[in-house]
């Protein structure tokens, strides 16, 4: 059997990750847009709007409705940057945290699930696709 294409393998493996972690955190009754937006505000927190949609890779208007919708309910909320008063900062609230706790918790079992046979006992050891990331995030070298 032949080698599958990187950029094949890649997306394979993203879906199958999305839909073991969907999987884990259906319990919490939470989408996958709202439960990817939780996690990269915890990473990002008193970011802007702005910044967190480039983040996720939407458009800063899709993400609006939903930080209203996650705002109505508690587990965000929306502060005046003291820098910019025209800016606003996202943060969580205090109600989020134990969801956002239970997330990454559930993130760290998917990856130990994903990758812990590579190296038993250690889901850390994607650390390479992390490596694969920078990479690409990189300017390509010129010819």
């Amino acid at each position: 059997m032949s080698q599958p294409l990187l950029g094949f393998l890649i997306h394979d493996v993203a879906r199958l990750l999305r839909e073991e972690f969907a999987g884990r955190a259906h319990e919490l009754g939470l989408t996958q847009a709202r439960w990817r937006t939780l996690v990269l505000l915890s990473k990002m927190e008193g970011c802007s709007q702005i910044t967190l949609a480039r983040a996720l890779n939407v458009r800063a208007i899709t993400l609006g409705r939903s930080i209203d919708r996650l705002v109505a309910a508690g587990i965000v909320e929306r502060r005046a940057d003291p820098r910019d008063r025209r800016a606003v900062e996202l943060h969580l609230t205090a109600q989020s945290k134990p969801t956002v706790a239970r997330l990454l918790s559930l993130g760290h079992g998917t990856a130990e699930r994903a990758c812990g046979r590579l190296i038993p006992g250690n889901g850390r050891s994607c650390g390479r696709s992390e490596r694969v990331k920078r990479n690409l995030s990189e300017p390509a070298p010129q010819a």
